[in-house]
């Protein structure tokens, strides 16, 4: 997904590089807690909060990967 700079990359816990590209359009919590590098009760008080647009369906959080590129952009231009 290109973005600001063309794309954004986010260091891994083991140095990898992770791009928003490998990700599908329709994200898991734990796709969300490895781009942000946050954990699962982050994850879920940013959706509860209304920080990330989400929906539930059949009982699981399912996140746009706008809503996380729209939420980086915020967070990124606050500084």
């Amino acid at each position: 997904m290109y973005i600001k700079a063309n794309i954004i990359n986010k260091k891994h816990l083991r140095g990898d590089l992770i791009m928003l590209n490998e990700y599908s359009e329709i994200l898991t919590v734990e796709d969300v807690m490895e781009i942000l590098n946050i954990g699962k009760n982050a994850a879920y008080d940013l959706f509860r909060n209304g920080e990330i647009k989400c929906f539930r369906l059949k009982n699981r959080w399912k996140i746009p990967k706008q809503a996380i590129i729209d939420y980086i952009n915020e967070k990124s231009s606050a500084y």
